[in-house]
């Protein structure tokens, strides 16, 4: 099962403390045959197209791909100006360049991150679409498809993400669906029923846990106090997601955003259980 799990949150962590080799080396340490970059404003995963060049030629060195390339983004906040949300698309623009360079199949990028909802959904909706779209075009041009994932409070749960991806996928019908079996809960929902609905659209999958805690400092909508914990040990019906994944014909990659070695070899045998 291991070749199925893709390093991501272990990789993002070893890149912040080392250098692509010793992040590589480390993820092929484990047995896993891919990995999964993150860009962030603060920590950019890829400087420019000859980073990702050499990124890639270090990678396959040691027997790795890019299973997804992700991104951290808003391309809308209530504190942008028109300016800064420009400056988010172009960066997005960008980042599909290095996806491409760096063989990624996908560009996955959140929309909206901000917890502030006091501006209308429909609002929101129709200030991202045009540049989500934009983005997901320009990335189809180079040969790397967009994909969404529940996040945040406005696109997250069934009818808050379905408004955004059949919006887009309306202009862009390429975009797909990063399934992440815990981000619901932060909507105060099932995040089987998102597995349910959007299994046979997701190309790529992160997988985590959950379980409420009064004293967690990240708070969902509802106000409940969410704690990260080791998958299976939490309150996300992780077996059953997997399970409707498997049963929609999902063969492809699982992102563990579980630190550490020991988070990723246990997620590999619970899913190995569980598909």
């Amino acid at each position: 099962m291991m070749e199925r799990m893709t390093v991501y949150s272990a990789f993002y962590r070893a890149m912040r403390e080392g250098d692509i080799r010793s992040a590589a080396r480390e993820a092929a340490e484990t047995g896993a045959r891919t990995v999964e970059l993150l860009d962030t404003v603060k920590r950019p995963a890829v400087a420019d197209r000859e980073t990702a060049r050499r990124y890639r030629a270090v990678l396959a060195e040691l027997g790795l791909s890019v299973a997804c390339f992700s991104a951290a983004a808003r391309l809308w906040d209530p504190a942008y100006s028109d300016a800064e949300m420009m400056a988010q698309e172009a960066r997005l623009m960008r980042l599909a360049e290095a996806a491409a360079e760096i063989g990624s199949p996908y560009l996955h990028h959140t929309v909206v991150m901000t917890w502030d909802t006091q501006t209308p959904y429909d609002e929101v909706l129709d200030r991202v679409t045009e540049p989500a779209v934009r983005v997901a075009e320009y990335a189809r041009s180079l040969g790397v498809r967009v994909l969404y994932e529940p996040q945040g409070f406005y696109f997250n749960g069934n009818d808050g993400f379905r408004g955004l991806y059949r919006r887009v996928k309306a202009e862009c019908p390429t975009v797909g669906v990063c399934t992440d079996i815990g981000n619901p809960m932060f909507v105060d929902e099932d995040p089987l029923l998102f597995v349910k609905e959007f299994a046979r659209e997701t190309c790529h999958v992160h997988i985590k846990d959950y379980k409420v805690s009064a004293s967690a400092p990240d708070r969902s909508r509802g106000g409940r106090g969410l704690e990260p914990v080791l998958l299976g040990t939490g309150e996300v019906h992780a077996a059953e997601c997997l399970s409707a994944l498997a049963a929609a014909g999902y063969t492809g990659y699982f992102g563990v955003e579980d630190d550490g070695d020991e988070a990723l070899r246990a997620s590999a045998e619970l899913c190995s259980a569980w598909l």
